[in-house]
């Protein structure tokens, strides 16, 4: 086969319960002319003979063997043998429409941009819910990767309702192959970075141009309640804090144009960030070990540090009681509030609080 037109890499760990659907998704792609990279990830289940399989009955599929390493450097290693034209991610518990990589490719050619990204679809259990791509219709958008794109998948202008408007995710985008290797552009270890998705993506748009933002839902995103992302880590705020100032410092080596205010909407980051951790806490514990672990963020140094001159003001009314509370280290209350939405008494005083569920 010629070179592809998609290298679609596919880390893998402890999926055999998913793996057979994702594959389908992807060898029965409307778009031919693709390579799929299996990469196992010294997963302790029955998927590397599995993956074998899928290689000895279709030429388009490649496996990779290795140590367990973790979802960036199996990436990594996909990276390193992928040979189209352009590059994809995708996560093996998950699945893709059948005319997700014809359309996305069509497209980027046409509008001969350096990457395209898709809106996406929340499956749980029987329910799917589109989320379409923040502060767009359902029209074809070309953006400026650099001015557009880095500052408002950062975080959004403190006047903005929302937190930020593009998913961090890298399973919606598809890539310049060429860009990547030109950069020698990798992946960090999610073991020491929360969301490494969002450094991959900054790194890669700071060296790009125009992208497009494609309104229709073509990737599948599924709950699955075993996943790095859904279980409950204590030490997950930490390891957020150590993204924000990551964040910043690689911002500082990109030398590009950014909004005057995007110390801000790094700031807005941690933020969010704060307040998913909090919820997630509270959410995930007993009363008595939610209060103690809450309290624990509020007094957090750096978030001190942010909430002390953010303008929380500027903020919609929800979220600046629920930073004022933080900034007043008032865990209880934050407790309490959670608990209260949670049983669908959602109006307090008048006022909604819409936390993260």
């Amino acid at each position: 086969m010629n070179n592809p037109k998609v290298s679609i890499i596919v880390p893998i760990y402890n999926v055999e319960k998913y793996l057979a659907r994702c594959m389908h998704s992807l060898l029965n792609q409307t778009l031919k002319e693709i390579e799929i990279i299996m990469v196992d990830d010294g997963s302790p289940d029955n998927c590397p003979q599995i993956c074998d399989e899928y290689a000895s009955k279709d030429n388009r599929v490649k496996v990779i063997h290795k140590k367990n390493a973790g979802l960036g450097f199996a990436r990594n290693s996909g990276l390193e043998i992928a040979s189209g034209e352009y590059v994809a991610f995708v996560d093996s518990d998950d699945f893709v429409e059948k005319t997700m990589y014809e359309e996305l490719y069509n497209v980027i050619t046409a509008y001969n941009s350096d990457a395209i990204i898709c809106s996406f679809n929340k499956v749980y259990k029987e329910m799917i819910t589109p989320l379409p791509i923040g502060g767009m219709g359902e029209t074809i958008k070309k953006i400026c990767a650099k001015k557009e794109y880095i500052p408002n998948v950062i975080g959004c202008s403190s006047s903005n309702a929302r937190d930020y408007l593009y998913s961090y995710s890298a399973c919606i985008v598809l890539y310049n192959n060429h860009l990547i290797k030109k950069y020698n552009l990798r992946f960090e270890s999610e073991r020491v970075f929360v969301s490494e998705d969002i450094l991959f993506n900054l790194d890669y748009m700071s060296k790009a141009n125009k992208i497009v933002l494609y309104p229709h839902p073509l990737y599948n995103y599924c709950y699955n309640e075993n996943s790095l992302t859904t279980k409950y880590n204590p030490q997950r705020f930490k390891r957020e804090v150590c993204l924000y100032k990551e964040i910043q410092r690689r911002i500082q080596t990109y030398h590009i144009d950014l909004p005057h205010d995007i110390v801000y909407r790094i700031e807005r980051l941690l933020l969010y960030k704060a307040c998913y951790s909090i919820c997630d806490t509270i959410k995930s514990t007993t009363f008595v070990k939610a209060v103690s672990e809450v309290k624990k963020i509020c007094t957090n140094k750096i978030l001190e540090e942010v909430l002390a001159h953010y303008p929380i003001k500027e903020l919609p009314i929800t979220k600046q009681i629920f930073y004022i509370l933080v900034k007043k280290h008032m865990p209880i209350c934050l407790v309490l509030l959670y608990k209260l939405k949670r049983l669908n008494k959602k109006k307090i005083a008048g006022v909604s609080f819409d936390f993260p569920k």
